[in-house]
């Protein structure tokens, strides 16, 4: 069981609404227990990582295809023991059934081919584990990020880096 007051002092400084209403969801979502073995696949910089290490002792794994991202998520959670690892997501490096949970949030827009990672993904999943997948709505709110709601909807592009990227 997470503890929500902890969860809410480790997303204090978070500006983002909408990525604090995900973290928080996908967090209470998983139902993490100690013995969990739980695996951030396209973990980026870590982030969920970060926020669960600092919530339970189970055992976390981050898989990402941009090794100078997981270099940054290393960084980040130098010290913690969390496991990474680079490569495919459409051949994941790990056993048939070896997690408990996944985490697969702002991945599958990115990807040629979906279905076969969600494939893979269920592969390395136990039977009854809980996967958790997030993939952004195109057709957000103005107010909820109206520079790239403008941009997007006028000029079809937005803010691909740095703290305007999203709102």
């Amino acid at each position: 069981m997470v503890d929500s007051s902890r969860l809410e002092y480790l997303l204090q400084n978070v500006g983002d609404i909408a990525f604090k209403r995900r973290v928080k969801t996908i967090v209470h979502g998983l139902e993490i227990q100690d013995r969990d073995k739980i695996l951030d696949c396209g973990c980026g910089e870590g982030f969920y990582l970060k926020i669960i290490s600092e919530l339970s002792s189970c055992q976390l794994y981050g898989f990402d295809y941009d090794e100078q991202v997981l270099n940054r998520a290393r960084q980040e959670l130098n010290g913690s023991c969390v496991r990474f690892d680079q490569g495919d997501i459409y051949n994941l490096p790990y056993q048939d059934e070896e997690f408990d949970k996944i985490i697969l949030s702002e991945v599958l827009e990115h990807l040629p081919d979906d279905v076969n990672a969600l494939i893979e993904v269920k592969r390395v999943l136990k039977p009854g584990g809980i996967l958790f997948v997030t993939v952004p709505n195109r057709d957000y709110p103005f107010l909820w990020d109206p520079i790239n709601k403008t941009l997007e909807t006028f000029f079809c592009t937005h803010i691909k880096n740095g703290f305007w990227a999203g709102i």
